[in-house]
């Protein structure tokens, strides 16, 4: 997944997958302050009855607002999430490292001037002389990352691939994201620090900071069976002790965490627990711009929100299945911590509505998103609602029960449609168009082909991008043909799918546009088969209702009228009946 400043959600007119708990969702709350801490907690106990499953931690000044763990960890077995189960956070990890790196700084071993070569042996000579502190800002030229997420490679081929790799850019001229630098910056660190890396982030920054349940990947065979199950939408990925050590990730990607655990770090962090007071300033101030709206400093990026002020933050997700987000907001001395176990449009979805109305709520800046009343019904009342059923001529809707969350899926671009908020005409064509050029020009092999769909103001993100599709022709070979298979509205962006077809795959590929659909925000290979969405539930009244996010309204809804048949009400538009139909197969 690419994405141009932030991560971009996907919007495929193919399928859209919802879901919701079958029977009690599971909470364990720890803190919840009377008034705002209280609705906090309902309002994430809700979004976990509608597929929400993570760890919530928000605090404001000295106090704890909220403090919780909702939904599942296992979905199979309903084991609960519960605060202490650990958690892959993604390029959450980089300001972990950043202050690591600091330690050491602080200790004398290490200089943020220093150069790669005077600390790694076999460092080529373009890049002998790239400094620590332009890999830790991005700014050493290096590639962004791969696509490939979990491959398992060796710690010691990681490291000679990403000395071997080519730079993409002139050292210390121009900002680029780079995951891959972070494997090296992680080896910089166990060379000063004489130990492996997983045993110096357990020495300076996990039992300093309190950390009880956090880990790098390298350093946690014995916690892997505590960690939460991930997933993408419906299906179950595993976890770490299912899965091949990835030293991709080495660094910049693999902390094992819990959201109380991230809120620890912070505390020690700002108290002065973790590093001295020259080397906390420097963690906790942007050192090289990206834009003229952004900046980067130790694994954290600095903006400004309108109407909150700066923002601190750094989000990530994994391919297979994590995702989290820390965001500190100073003016207002608030700070979120999330963690969740599903990924893909769903997970991503899901984890940005809950921060989006914590904000909300704890700043009195904007309202929540608003909800129809729905509770989660008796898993025998929702298994009758198990099956197939047809819409129209050429659609399909099928309802599924994975045990902990009954899931809908509309499948046809005739149902999606009806349920995702349809992009305005003259956007979408814009949107689609600029897709078409894009696409004919990859596939053409012509130069610059992203940096027309980047610039002015996306010129810093070309080569991530451009090294995703290399990684994509590398592993497919080349592109022979696309479809554009429709756009949908994704908040103020508008977001076009196509079926692209390689050499050896077919696979849909997700392009978000923004500024009227001819900027291109981000990318996703693969993406995932859901509009930005709503589950399933039940209204006051008992029937089943299926809802759809379209922006920040409810853009559809499905209920049972009573005598076996579904209706489909969609606001503005007639009312369509859908007959049930027998499984594919009998």
């Amino acid at each position: 997944m690419m994405g141009a400043g932030a991560v971009g959600r996907a919007a495929v007119l193919g399928t859209l997958v919802c879901g919701v708990a079958v029977g009690q969702v599971a909470t364990e709350i720890a803190v919840a302050t009377p008034g705002v801490g209280q609705r906090m907690a309902a309002l994430v106990t809700q979004r976990a009855a509608l597929g929400f499953s993570g760890q919530v931690v928000v605090a404001q000044g000295d106090s704890i607002l909220l403090d919780g763990a909702f939904g599942f960890a296992d979905r199979a077995s309903r084991r609960p999430m519960r605060r202490d189960t650990p958690l892959g956070v993604a390029s959450v990890s980089k300001q972990i490292l950043g202050v690591a790196l600091l330690a050491l700084v602080d200790r004398g071993a290490l200089r943020l001037q220093d150069r790669l070569g005077d600390h790694l042996d076999g460092v080529p000579a373009e890049k002998a002389d790239i400094t620590l502190e332009q890999i830790l800002t991005h700014r050493a030229g290096l590639r962004g990352g791969h696509t490939d997420d979990f491959a398992s490679p060796s710690r010691e081929a990681v490291i000679a691939a990403r000395l071997a790799d080519p730079l993409v850019g002139a050292p210390g001229e121009a900002w680029a994201y780079s995951s891959d630098g972070y494997n090296l910056l992680a080896a910089v660190v166990e060379r000063a620090a004489g130990m492996p890396y997983a045993a110096w982030l357990e020495q300076a920054v996990f039992e300093p900071a309190g950390m009880r349940h956090s880990a790098a990947w390298s350093g946690m065979p014995v916690r892997q069976a505590e960690v939460a199950t991930a997933y993408q939408g419906i299906r179950a990925t595993g976890a770490p002790q299912s899965w091949p050590l990835n030293w991709r990730v080495f660094g910049g990607g693999d902390v094992f965490s819990t959201a109380a655990d991230l809120a620890a770090f912070d505390r020690a962090l700002r108290n002065g627990d973790l590093l001295g007071p020259a080397t906390r300033g420097i963690a906790l101030r942007p050192l090289a711009p990206i834009n003229d709206e952004e900046s980067y400093g130790a694994g954290l990026f600095f903006l400004e929100d309108p109407e909150l002020g700066p923002v601190i933050e750094h989000g990530g997700d994994t391919e297979l299945g994590y995702n989290a987000v820390v965001l500190r907001y100073p003016r207002r001395d608030l700070r979120l911590f999330i963690t969740s176990n599903s990924t893909d449009a769903q997970g991503l979805s899901m984890r940005q509505w809950v921060q989006a109305d914590l904000v909300a709520l704890a700043t009195g800046t904007a309202e929540t998103s608003g909800v129809p009343a729905v509770r989660v019904g008796d898993p025998d009342d929702l298994r009758t609602s198990v099956g197939e059923w047809a819409v129209g001529s050429s659609a399909r809707l099928r309802l599924v029960t994975d045990g902990a969350y009954l899931w809908a899926m509309a499948e046809g671009q005739d149902a999606v449609a009806l349920f995702a908020a349809a992009a305005e005409p003259d956007t979408a064509a814009r949107a689609l168009a600029s897709t078409e050029r894009l696409l004919r020009g990859l596939s053409d092999r012509i130069p610059g082909a992203y940096a027309t769909a980047l610039t002015p103001e996306g010129a810093e993100w070309v080569p991530a991008f451009e090294e995703e599709w290399d990684d994509l022709r590398t592993r497919f070979g080349l592109l022979h043909r696309y479809e554009l298979l429709g756009a949908v509205r994704d908040g103020e962006h508008v977001t076009v799918t196509a079926r692209l077809g390689f050499r050896t795959t077919s696979l849909p590929m997700s392009f978000r546009w923004s500024d009227g659909g001819v900027r291109l925000r981000a990318t996703q290979p693969w993406a995932p088969p859901a509009p930005i969405l709503l589950p399933v539930g039940f209204d006051p009244g008992g029937r089943l209702v299926i809802l759809a996010r379209g922006g920040d309204r409810i853009a559809a809804s499905l209920v049972p009228t009573g005598t076996g048949d579904l209706l489909l009400a969609v606001p503005g538009a007639a009312a369509r009946r859908l007959e049930p139909r027998p499984p594919r197969g009998s």
